[in-house]
C-alpha cells in the first residue's frame, strides 16, 4: 500500500498533522473521508472556517476576503511542496 501524503494546512507547513487525525476531529461537522489527501480537505477545511467567522458576526464579505487569502496562502504552500498538480485534481 502507498503512502498518502497529508495535504492539510498544518501538514503542509511542516507540522505533524496527519489528514486522518483532522478527519477524526470533524467526520461528524460533515468532513467526508474520501476528502483526505486531497485539495478537497482544505477546500472543507475553508468553507468551515469561513462559515464559523460568519456564525461569530463577520460579514460575508470579509468572511469571503479571509478565505480566499487563506486559499492563496494554500496554493503558495502546495507549489512550495511540489504539490500544485494537486489543485487540478478533482
Amino acid at each position: 500500500m502507498a503512502l498518502k501524503r497529508s495535504v492539510n494546512y498544518i501538514a503542509l507547513r511542516g507540522g505533524p498533522v496527519d489528514d486522518m487525525e483532522l478527519y477524526d476531529e470533524h467526520k461528524d461537522d460533515g468532513l467526508l473521508e474520501e476528502y483526505l489527501y486531497t485539495h478537497k480537505l482544505n477546500e472543507w477545511m475553508l468553507g468551515k472556517v469561513k462559515q464559523e467567522n460568519m456564525d461569530a458576526g463577520m460579514s460575508v464579505e470579509d468572511a469571503e476576503s479571509s478565505r480566499l487569502a487563506a486559499l492563496k496562502n494554500i496554493k503558495e504552500l502546495y507549489a512550495k511542496n511540489g504539490m500544485l498538480d494537486l489543485m487540478k485534481q478533482s
